[in-house]
């Protein structure tokens, strides 16, 4: 059985592609439910995440790659209150997103991408984290497991922040 080196980098610029490929899969949809058209990468609140990705300061993504490949991502993003996302809860806290290709999810990658992107949070003071995810995404759990904490909730999903 071979096995599988996990390595956890900084993404550079010109691996944006990657990153779209990732929030294609960080959107959620329920077991049973058919696949979203990549499409809706382009929609406008879903595609503020990775728009223009590097050209501030404050767009810091990790990859993490199993034998060299890319196979998911973190990443954090601040905005603004007049161009919210969907996990905004003020302009000085960053939002994340992060996701797995399937067969690497349930495997501690994403803790280890949590914890990577944390640390580097901490290194530049950034004081808290916020997300978003649906309460039917098994992620939901993953994230109160990890210390975030529930700030708003509707019909299906809840912005989370976690105090760094």
């Amino acid at each position: 059985m071979q096995t599988t080196q996990i390595n956890i980098r900084p993404l550079e610029i010109y691996e944006t592609s990657f990153l779209n490929e990732m929030l294609y899969h960080a959107v959620f949809v329920p077991e049973g439910e058919p696949a979203l058209p990549r499409s809706i990468v382009h929609e406008p609140f879903i595609a503020a995440y990775t728009q223009n990705w590097g050209q501030s300061d404050t767009d810091i993504a990790l990859l993490a790659l199993a034998n060299d490949m890319p196979v998911g991502a973190i990443w954090v993003r601040n905005f603004t209150e007049a161009n919210k996302a969907y996990g905004f809860v003020s302009e000085d806290i960053p939002e994340m997103a992060m996701a797995l290709l399937p067969l690497y999810r349930n495997r501690g990658i994403g803790r280890r991408l949590l914890h990577e992107m944390i640390n580097t949070l901490r290194g530049r003071n950034v004081r808290a984290l916020s997300l978003s995810v649906d309460k039917a995404n098994y992620a939901y759990v993953f994230y109160q497991k990890s210390g975030f904490e529930l700030v708003s909730e509707d019909e299906t999903s809840v912005v989370m922040l976690k105090i760094l």
